[in-house]
């Protein structure tokens, strides 16, 4: 029992040793590199957590926030308790044995929240004024007048994706070469939405034919989701018949306004058909 209290405590200090270089290292660098360092993070919290429970990783995060107060700027602290409030998530889902859908949500809108408060509340606190902006911008693109408060919510959401899709696939590298048990298969290949998903993501398209904002938000969040849906579909066709090339064509067809739209059309294919698993079995 002694021997397992001081195994935890080593692997404790082991971690927060790691903590602190990476707030030093942001530190140093004047948090040009923070959105790096943010996904980061959580990963010496959830490698503890994951070895000796979520109740013991309380205690690690207590020291990492206290460690974040000495050493770190406001910004830093700030994604401190963002990183360890998301490790809490991934170390619960992982050990209730969520399915990585299930997984990928949660730390998603952990990852959305924390984007919105960064640009809003933390902004605010160093004096940045969003109203200002959003007056400026509508001065220079009166076009953009009925879309620029839509800016940051999109912005967050599209942060929030990329932070998550890369930071579950760090854990499940960095867990995998400990031999860690962590939930599996993040390649967005492997993204397959359900038909009653499928259907609530065509209905939320509407969105683009109503008047209020957040209707238009909801709108063209379904949009870029049935687009990745899509991606998902073709990268997986690539994969199996071995086209490497046009994963990058499909990829930077993405963000192109216009051209995305076939993705569209094929996630909403690969969502009501068997056409995802008949290329799966036919090549088997």
């Amino acid at each position: 029992m002694q021997q397992k209290k001081i195994k935890e405590l080593v692997n404790g200090a082991m971690m927060l040793a790691l903590f602190g270089i990476l707030v030093l290292f942001d530190t140093y660098t004047g948090s040009m590199l923070n959105v790096i360092l943010f996904m980061l993070m959580p990963l010496p919290l959830l490698v503890y957590g994951l070895k000796n429970g979520l109740k013991a990783s309380v205690i690690l995060w207590i020291c990492e926030m206290i460690l974040a107060l000495f050493l770190g700027l406001p910004e830093t602290i700030f994604y401190a308790l963002v990183a360890g409030l998301v490790s809490f998530v991934m170390i619960h889902g992982s050990r209730r044995h969520w399915s990585s859908q299930r997984l990928f949500l949660a730390t998603l809108v952990m990852m959305i929240i924390a984007e919105l408060a960064s640009m809003t509340l933390l902004a605010g606190l160093f004096g940045y004024d969003i109203e200002r902006e959003y007056a400026s911008l509508v001065a220079y693109f009166p076009a953009l007048a009925n879309w620029v408060r839509l800016v940051i919510p999109l912005t967050a959401f599209v942060l929030g994706l990329m932070e998550t899709y890369v930071l579950l696939n760090l854990a499940e590298v960095v867990c995998l070469r400990l031999q860690l048990s962590f939930v599996e298969h993040f390649h967005f290949v492997y993204l397959h939405f359900s038909k009653r998903s499928g259907l609530v993501l065509l209905l939320g398209c509407l969105g683009f034919l109503c008047p209020f904002d957040l209707a238009v938000f909801v709108g063209i969040i379904c949009y870029i989701l049935l687009g990745i849906q899509g991606l998902s579909f073709l990268c997986l066709w690539a994969i199996f018949a071995q086209k490497r090339y046009a994963m990058l064509v499909f990829l930077l067809s993405l963000f192109i306004p216009v051209l995305n739209l076939y993705l569209v059309v094929f996630g909403l294919v690969d969502i009501f058909s068997e056409k995802r698993y008949k290329i799966m079995y036919n090549k088997r």
